[in-house]
């Protein structure tokens, strides 16, 4: 027998992390105040069915309505092992048609078989059709005396008003990481297990409330382990990145970012991936932000708010190892952001030569902390930038010309180009980087679709997806950063990619086993 089944709770007494429950559910039969009606909900691996069955127990266990059944008589022995002719478990997903509905309409109008109640739990609730809910509210509402019923649920927003308005509430919560250890630990000491203590406050940790889910791992490592559960071996099963690891690696590209993406493939080719070292690296930030270590909290959370803006990227990017490379450069240009609490921090003197304002940006972030007072009032206010921003930058033009003669390669485009067209580039530039302060995804969107500003439009082309763009582009953080500047009308248009061959070959070099496919427009 799995120990997820072996050792389900008998009792109210035994469940844990839910005395919120388990209180009125007491009382309830301890006064025989029973209601025709329960809704359990909260994450998977709760204790919403072992609650349900213990409940159906309490109403017909041999001695009596009671909140402590005996587990002995023949109706409590036959609940446990699931061959009650009274007690029913549906699964709703699948039985959530209307007919299997009015089937079991029918079937309550007889009494129960030889209990004093019938009681259906119907599991994963929410996953019954509209039609299904609509043919159960008659008879949710006013069933026959005889009838309880208990709908659990990890989904209760998808539950019908009028089907909630019939039930009563109980909210269940998500274990700790400590209850679950509390758990394992008793189990294993029942079954005779010899355990390391850090291999059970991983399982506890990566299992995420979730009893039944930790001891199928914890059967899982014991059975590999024979008998034993070792923290080797459940990080081997469950490969799961280690703090160490994602604390040398934000270590190493502090010291040096080409070595940190060396060190950066080395994980990739040893089957590490990517999405795996950003959901430590989230994790641990997280516990910092609560415990105060291995960062401080103020420095956490900083971290925090860098890291969820690349939640986007990294959900939905080809190249998540690529993606990390760009988050770990960017964690390298803020100050201490990165180094563990008591470590020894690493200098960026560059840090500040590059949050430096130059008079342009100053210029561009001004409309930025003003309140929006319309159209016009944001048009105005864009010509005036514009008009600023020309201005700066001819004075610039003439004292570098002033300074030295230009006579390079790099100084082509400035010779080459028409005045207005640098004058323009050079406010963009500005007014992208001044963007990336406010709200990072927009700033890597408007990088990646070669930004350009025709009038009211602001015209973005990408080789594809334009419609995950759109929805993007329409969020309201989104919408809320473009109104500081102007109203913009937005325009997505469908360009041929452009290959950077540079690139490629960077990446041929530091992912030599990597497969490169070259994504073409459809």
């Amino acid at each position: 027998m799995a120990l997820y089944r072996k050792y389900r709770p008998q009792t109210f007494e035994e469940v844990v992390g839910q005395s919120h429950v388990t209180e009125i559910l007491t009382k309830a039969l301890d006064n025989q105040m029973i209601s025709h009606a329960y809704l359990f909900a909260g994450p998977k691996g709760s204790g919403k069915t072992s609650c349900a069955r213990i409940f159906a127990k309490g109403l017909n266990c041999e001695t009596g309505i009671t909140s402590k059944p005996c587990n002995e008589c023949e109706s409590c022995r036959l609940i446990n092992e699931g061959h009650s002719l009274d007690v029913i478990e549906i699964d709703a997903a699948s039985n959530r048609g209307v007919d299997e509905i009015r089937e079991l309409r029918e079937r309550v109008k007889y009494r129960p078989a030889q209990s004093r109640y019938k009681v259906y739990i119907i599991d994963e609730a929410h996953m019954l059709t509209r039609e299904a809910f609509n043919a159960l509210l008659k008879t949710l509402e006013e069933p026959p005396e005889y009838v309880v019923f208990v709908l659990a649920t990890t989904d209760p927003q998808k539950i019908p008003p009028t089907v909630l308005s019939r039930c009563q509430r109980f909210r269940f919560k998500k274990l700790t990481s400590d209850e679950v250890f509390q758990i394992l630990e008793n189990v294993c000491r029942s079954e005779g297990f010899s355990y390391q203590q850090e291999a059970l406050e991983l399982i506890a940790e990566v299992s995420d409330g979730a009893v039944r889910d930790a001891l199928n791992l914890l059967e899982q490592i014991s059975v590999v382990d024979e008998g034993k559960v070792s923290i080797k071996t459940a990080r081997f099963l469950l490969n799961v990145v280690e703090d160490e690891v994602i604390l040398d690696l934000l270590k190493t590209a502090f010291e040096d970012m080409d070595k940190a993406v060396e060190r950066l493939a080395q994980l990739m080719e040893s089957g590490v991936e990517a999405m795996e070292l950003f959901r430590t690296m989230k994790s641990l930030v997280r516990r910092s932000v609560f415990k105060n270590k291995p960062w401080p909290r103020d420095v956490a959370l900083e971290m925090f708010k860098m890291l969820e803006s690349y939640n986007f990227i990294m959900e939905r990017t080809e190249f998540p190892a690529v993606a990390m490379v760009a988050l770990l450069s960017e964690l390298r240009s803020e100050a201490d952001l990165g180094i563990p609490k008591g470590g020894e921090s690493v200098p960026l003197s560059q840090k500040n030569a590059d949050k430096e304002k130059t008079a342009v940006a100053e210029k561009l972030q001004e409309p930025a902390a003003e309140t929006k007072k319309g159209k016009k009032d944001s048009n105005q206010k864009r010509e005036a930038l514009t008009d600023d921003v020309e201005a700066e930058t001819v004075k610039e033009e003439k004292e570098s010309e002033s300074d030295e003669q230009v006579t390079d390669a790099a100084a082509t485009p400035v010779t080459a180009v028409g005045e207005d067209s640098s004058q323009d580039a050079t406010g963009l530039e500005s007014w992208i980087e001044n963007v990336r302060s406010e709200y990072v995804p927009l700033y890597v969107v408007l990088r990646e679709g070669k930004a350009r500003i025709e009038g009211e439009r602001l015209i973005l082309s990408f080789p594809g997806l334009l419609h995950m763009y759109r929805r993007f582009m329409e969020l309201p953080q989104v919408q809320k950063v473009l109104h500081n500047y102007g109203h913009f009308k937005v325009e997505l248009q469908t360009e041929a990619e452009e290959k950077d061959e540079s690139v490629l070959e960077i990446f041929k070099q530091v992912f030599p086993e990597a497969q490169i496919e070259e994504v073409k427009n459809n």
